[in-house]
């Protein structure tokens, strides 16, 4: 009977086939579902082990790889000890493996890299090697056309455009939004006595986002909308990209589409409304006419990336260097102290606490200690974490080969407060800026990127966080609740608990 079977089996093309089809349906029907599945999953995770230990096998075997580990487990790496230690797992780990080290996070292979030498070659690398890179998530919302999605010529002409909308010389021609900004905010922050700080910070920032690059003289109401939907949009930047009704990415992309329609029905009234100030249109309109003049197609969808990426990426940064100048200055008096006392040097304090001083764009340059708290804000508590790369071709840094299709961060954190660059690097000290700085490469402090990719939005943040620290030392005095608290940093520092501020007028003598 055994050999009939083996007989048929080898001779037939059918039966063998039919008998194991109706086998296997016959274990699926007859066996309970929750079996059936925990069984298929513990399969498939096997087969997923089994497959990761032998593609790091052979490619440990092909290439000289960077030192490090790549966790126990498929897919999982290391990322459960990366958000354990959070900040300490790369300190860690530059520290027993030097500035180049490997490890297996957020499901790919990655490779994290310090060291001015080394993240210049990384920033300023082919682009036929290296490519930016964000996940699907981050692309499907900030949109096709943005900068941090587009690459080669493409990214190079778009970035062109919009650098011409935001020139020193127009930024330098709306000093009054800064200061305006920072000053009504600040006072109206003293008149509660009491905030939230980090609210408060986002608050200031996206209204100040909104107004020059959207319309400065937008209604309450339309603001407050445009600011629940970017608080929505942002939520989910960074999620599983399933765009289905309930899930986080859903209403990101809806959040998106209500950002969009206002913009464009403010740029349609923008071209209607011929009484309209010219300031009040300034950006958006001027993005517009250079893109038809270029004769762009898709003007209207480029507009909505560009803004859409202002928002992803100036009001988040942006938002963290406000929370973090309240946080740092209230926690160093004898640096606050510092900063007034050259602010009064060049008459900008106000002795009865009412009249303030206008400050022009001929003070900003000369106000140097301003400067240096600025730099070590950025330095001390970067918004940015890290700069991403993928690997498309593979290449060598320091002796080791990084493969192809692995993934390279820049970290700016690390490179900002690790032993290798700065002396002292945990001590908040603006002090260490007013000393020559010949010894420190152009990658030493890069709080904005750099080369090609740098934010386009650099000098817009810039003013904006210098007010807020000048506005702040000559007009206000302030506690923070608790008054030191552990920072989260990931995606960007926040504090790990809830603060309160209290505030009060300062009053010079």
């Amino acid at each position: 009977m055994l050999f009939s079977y083996v007989k048929t089996a080898v001779f037939s093309h059918t039966y063998p086939f039919s008998t194991m089809t109706s086998f296997f349906q016959s274990l699926v029907e007859n066996t309970p579902s929750y079996i059936f599945y925990t069984a298929s999953v513990i399969l498939s995770l096997a087969l997923i082990s089994i497959s990761h230990c032998f593609y790091f096998r052979l490619i440990t075997k092909l290439y000289n790889l960077p030192p490090g580990t790549m966790g126990y487990f498929p897919l999982i790496g290391e990322t459960l000890t990366f958000l354990k230690l959070k900040e300490k797992f790369t300190f860690q780990r530059h520290s027993k493996y030097g500035r180049v080290y490997k490890t297996h996070i957020f499901g790919s292979p990655t490779v994290r890299v310090c060291g001015s030498d080394n993240i210049r070659t990384l920033m300023m690398g082919d682009t036929k090697i290296l490519q930016v890179f964000w996940p699907p998530s981050t692309q499907s919302l900030v949109g096709s056309h943005s900068l941090a999605v587009s690459s080669g010529e493409c990214h190079r002409q778009h970035k062109s455009l919009i650098l011409k909308t935001m020139t020193p010389s127009k930024l330098k021609s709306h000093l009054d939004h800064f200061q305006t900004t920072a000053s009504e905010k600040i006072e109206s922050w003293i008149n509660s006595g009491i905030i939230d700080p980090v609210q408060q910070c986002r608050d200031m920032t996206v209204r100040s986002v909104i107004k020059y690059f959207i319309r400065n003289d937008l209604s309450e109401s339309v603001i407050e909308k445009l600011i629940n939907e970017i608080t929505t949009f942002e939520k989910n930047l960074m999620s599983i990209p399933l765009n289905i009704p309930g899930t986080g990415f859903y209403k990101s992309m809806k959040a998106r589409a209500e950002i969009c329609s206002i913009i464009q029905s403010v740029l349609c009234q923008n071209n209607k409304d011929t009484k309209c100030q010219a300031q009040s249109k300034d950006f958006l309109n001027s993005l517009h006419s250079m893109l038809q003049e270029n004769r762009d197609g898709n003007v209207e969808k480029k507009i909505e990336d560009s803004i859409l990426e202002i928002i992803f990426a100036g009001n988040l940064t942006t938002t963290v260097a406000s929370f973090s100048t309240l946080y740092l200055l209230a926690n160093h008096p004898k640096v606050l102290q510092k900063l007034r006392e050259e602010l009064n040097e060049f008459g900008l304090m106000s002795p009865d606490g009412i009249h303030y001083p206008i400050v022009t764009q001929d003070h900003i340059p000369k106000l140097n200690y301003l400067q240096c708290v600025f730099k070590e804000i950025l330095r001390r508590l970067p918004p940015v974490g890290g700069v991403y790369r993928k690997v498309l071709k593979p290449f060598q840094l320091e002796g080791y080969t990084i493969p192809a299709n692995w993934r390279v961060v820049c970290s700016i954190r690390d490179q900002h407060i690790g032993d290798c660059t700065f002396d002292n690097p945990m001590t908040f000290n603006p002090d260490r800026w007013l000393e020559t700085a010949d010894d420190h490469s152009a990658f030493d402090f890069i709080p904005f990127g750099a080369a090609s990719r740098r934010c386009v939005g650099k000098d817009f943040a810039r003013l904006s966080i210098l007010y807020t620290i000048l506005e702040l030392a000559r007009r206000a005095q302030w506690k923070m609740q608790p008054s030191t608290v552990k920072i989260d940093f990931i995606p960007a520092p926040k504090p790990m608990e809830e603060m309160t501020a209290t505030f009060e007028r300062y009053k010079h003598e």
